[in-house]
């Protein structure tokens, strides 16, 4: 457990993924999340007021359910909006699902001594991919379809656990394996296996990846003390992106454009980070709501960003906003009740919580 470090960020505590109380967090949010069958209308709200005033007009709502009477957690779409995440079971634990319009939810059971599970990544032939743990909160990857159930994806060499994080339509799967050498992203692949994405660095994540294999996470530069977010790709390997002015940053998120999305601090040491947006490798801040937080965790068609934020006085809170060219930063919590937009499509289809939210296309 040791080698899933924490970020060496003043918000390592409530980032839920990439370090060791990523389970918790999860968990936490899960058991609080709301449950049932109710509308978003009479939904809890999960927040004090004092957000920003404008929030979004939205499309369609619809809630996804849980496999139990517990909550869920929705954290990767589809371009055919198969959604995936984890929810709370009639037993108790949390375990990874996939969800369609037409099969409902489908519990995805655990590896085998398996205890949890979560799903972080869902491609549109079904694929899914994510953590499971056993009971001493070990992990290892997973990769799930339908015709094979859950498969185990194994460890780096010299490493005794893995994590997934994502899934592109050709199959390729990108997270990260921890142990003796460290930790280390990886690409797995059905033809090559777990491959390590760079064997002579030192810490490293992979968060991300599109399309054309272009992958995206963040890990400590060489020559350098602090976290750098970085995009990698198979023809110049790792290229470590600009920060903000700081020494810290990490990339969650990647479009097949290119488009790669984070967060940095603004100066060596401090602990205000704001929303990025690195379009040709040139950093975009996209700012913060007033607080000391805010991160882009997906990236729509049309170069949207979506993620969390913190308000003034309120480091605790994670809330979702959308970012637009027009109108910078609006609120999605105030409407939506959700805490974190995980993931959207190309259909604007935005999940957090145990809801999918169709968002309109506007502020271009």
């Amino acid at each position: 457990m040791s080698h899933r470090l924490s970020l060496r960020f003043a918000h390592a505590s409530r980032r839920v993924r990439g370090n060791a109380t990523h389970l918790i967090a999860v968990a936490a949010a899960i058991q609080l999340a709301a449950c049932g069958e109710a509308p978003i209308a009479s939904a809890p709200k999960m927040f004090e007021p004092g957000a920003p005033a404008r929030s979004l007009t939205l499309g369609s709502i619809t809630n996804i359910g849980s496999l139990g009477s517990g909550g869920t957690i929705a954290t990767a779409i589809s371009n055919t909006s198969m959604v995936a995440g984890a929810s709370v079971t009639t037993q108790g634990g949390y375990h990874a699902f996939i969800w369609t319009q037409s099969g409902g939810m489908k519990d995805l059971g655990t590896l085998p001594n398996g205890t949890s599970s979560i799903a972080w990544g869902v491609n549109s032939s079904g694929q899914v991919v994510g953590d499971s743990y056993d009971g001493a909160g070990k992990s290892h990857a997973f990769l799930w379809t339908a015709a094979s159930g859950m498969k185990d994806l194994g460890t780096l060499p010299g490493a005794s656990e893995s994590l997934a994080r994502g899934i592109n339509e050709a199959g390729q799967v990108v997270g990260y394996s921890s142990g003796t050498i460290g930790l280390h992203a990886f690409v797995w692949s059905a033809s090559a296996g777990m491959v390590d994405l760079d064997p002579q660095g030192g810490f490293r994540t992979a968060e991300a990846i599109n399309n054309k294999g272009m992958i995206v996470g963040y890990g400590i530069a060489p020559n350098t003390s602090g976290i750098n977010a970085y995009v990698w790709t198979p023809e110049r390997g790792i290229h470590w992106l600009p920060n903000l002015g700081g020494d810290n940053s990490e990339a969650f998120a990647i479009s097949d454009a290119g488009l790669i999305g984070g967060s940095s601090n603004l100066a060596s040491g401090a602990s205000v980070f704001h929303a990025v947006m690195w379009t040709s490798g040139v950093a975009r801040d996209l700012g913060t709501f007033g607080g000391t937080w805010a991160n882009v965790r997906a990236i729509g068609p049309n170069g949207e960003a979506f993620g969390d934020y913190t308000l003034p006085n309120d480091d605790l809170t994670s809330r979702g906003f959308r970012w637009t060219p027009t109108f910078g930063m609006e609120d999605l919590t105030n409407a939506t009740g959700i805490g974190i937009p995980w993931a959207v499509n190309r259909e604007l289809r935005v999940v957090g919580s145990q809801y999918v939210i169709k968002i309109p296309r506007v502020g271009y």
